[in-house]
């Protein structure tokens, strides 16, 4: 199953730049509602009972996997291929980083089985959940992307390397900053628009500093 999804993700990526569109959305959104489930039932509910509040976090992950599976039904994600230049190559970055997990891993000493795969481990596919929400802003839906920031910015800082020494999460907790501030950044202009949308119907300055 980690070769399986592994390369079912590298798959979806490579549609995702070559096919965009509502087809590759759902595909994606179905891939991703399953991986979630797979790593709320399988990962915590079945083989991680040791681990810490593995309850909790599988009911966060079948959370999310429900969510990426109403949206299938509702299509307000919209996976886009970033316009600007730098958005395009900040996004194969992340996406390389998420894919290159293993051998991160296997630099600070994490071989096989230790190694964290994407597809069936929680880090790596919430980054790479993330660089794809990242893509989709604003036509997201709140609810998952917060969800996904939650484990991707407290958990590796006081849980994840802590505990364990994965310091591969890293990937995952830069990802899940850069996923925040595109997100902080995407209400800003937000409510840049609604301003000069109301200035434009009132007949009063544009800007809020004009």
């Amino acid at each position: 199953m980690q070769i399986v999804m592994y390369v079912l993700a590298g798959i979806l990526t490579l549609l995702f730049f070559a096919r965009p569109g509502t087809t590759t959305d759902r595909i994606i959104k179905a891939y991703l509602a399953f991986a979630c489930a797979w790593i709320g039932v399988v990962f915590f509910l079945i083989l991680g009972q040791d681990l810490p509040a593995h309850n909790a976090q599988a009911f966060l992950f079948l959370s999310i996997a429900v969510l990426f599976a109403v949206d299938l039904l509702i299509g307000k994600i919209e996976f886009r291929v970033p316009e600007t230049r730098w958005h395009l190559y900040t996004a194969i970055f992340w996406f390389v980083m998420v894919f290159l997990y293993p051998v991160v891993g296997m630099l600070v000493g994490h071989t096989y089985p230790r190694m964290i795969i994407l597809g069936t481990f929680p880090c790596p596919t919430v980054a790479f959940a993330l660089v794809l929400m990242t893509t989709a802003l604003p036509k997201v839906t709140k609810p998952v992307y917060f969800l996904l920031l939650l484990w991707a910015i407290p958990f590796p800082i006081f849980f994840q390397i802590p505990q364990f020494g994965v310091y591969e999460d890293s990937i995952m907790l830069v990802i899940g900053i850069y996923s925040f501030v595109a997100l902080v950044k995407d209400w800003a202009m937000i409510g840049k628009e609604k301003s000069q949308r109301f200035g434009d119907e009132t007949g009063r300055p544009k800007t809020l500093s004009g």
